[in-house]
């Protein structure tokens, strides 16, 4: 079965065009589409949608903020509330670096589904919503290297959103 991942953009959506974006994007009517908390609006097929769901590593390839080439690195994300997030232990990191520099990266899943996904990364930096992802059960790993204190304040975390 083949994979895709057609978006439909956030302006479309918001907009109220009075032409379906079914109709303006091409989609065939009863199309798999869904809004969520902190994703654009996307077509996904069941697979991918569980694989986002279920699984954990996944590749991304971002731009360097330096160098301005591809970089692939692999990494957890996690699914908390039908949002898409990834983080790391407290530290620099290159991947969040170029994340904040050039949000624009692809996010390759890899584990029960191969699908590569334009995504936009946005920092997560409300200290609020940042103890509120570390305190999910899908977060548990990262609390036991460094202290809830310390990962609210200096974990590298962004969410996902897929264009």
């Amino acid at each position: 079965m083949s994979q895709r991942h057609n978006a439909i953009g956030m302006s479309d959506v918001l907009k109220g065009h009075p032409e379906s974006p079914d109709h303006v994007r091409g989609y065939p009517p009863g199309h798999d589409t869904q809004i969520r908390p902190g994703f654009l609006r996307v077509q996904m097929d069941d697979q991918t949608r569980e694989a986002l769901a279920r699984d954990r590593t996944i590749d991304i390839t971002t731009t360097g903020r330096e160098s301005g080439t591809s970089r692939t690195t692999e990494i957890w994300f996690m699914y908390i509330e039908c949002r898409v997030f990834i983080t790391g232990p407290p530290g620099v990191r290159d991947w969040y670096a170029n994340l904040v520099a050039n949000p624009e990266f692809t996010f390759h899943l890899k584990e029960s589904v191969h699908a590569a996904l334009p995504a936009r990364a946005a920092p997560v930096t409300n200290p609020e919503e940042r103890r509120r992802v570390m305190s999910a059960p899908e977060t548990e790993w990262y609390r036991g290297q460094a202290s809830m204190e310390d990962l609210v304040a200096g974990s590298p975390m962004v969410e996902v959103h897929f264009d």
